[in-house]
């Protein structure tokens, strides 16, 4: 009998900076680039992400493993709003997914007889 398993190993390489200055509780620049997982799709990409609070600069470039550009955008700090951890949060009755063991396929049938008639 012979067994046989494969595994595949892969490493993300990604390098976090961030530059402080004494008596300033937040960093006045932070660079992170390298390769990161996006979590919706578990695809690997490519980000390069500058935040530069003295110069008030914001800039993200993201490419996928094959380098199709995803998102790009240069623009002024003081511009970027709800991106990530700020994000405007949605109310309950405007999220597309159902709360965990809510079925909403009766809702989706009878939207469907509404449509027919």
């Amino acid at each position: 009998m012979h067994l046989t398993d494969n595994v595949r190993l892969e490493a993300l390489e990604q390098i976090h900076l961030k530059k402080k200055r004494p008596g300033q509780p937040r960093a006045v620049q932070e660079v992170k680039a390298g390769d990161e997982i996006f979590h919706k799709t578990g695809e690997r990409h490519r980000l390069v992400r500058v935040i530069g609070r003295e110069q008030d600069r914001y800039y993200e470039h993201i490419e996928d493993s094959l380098g199709n550009v995803i998102r790009h955008v240069e623009e002024p700090l003081t511009q970027h709003r709800d991106r990530g951890y700020v994000k405007k949060k949605r109310h309950p009755s405007e999220r597309s997914v159902p709360p965990a063991g809510q079925d909403l396929s009766s809702d989706s049938e009878s939207s469907r007889e509404r449509g027919a008639r």
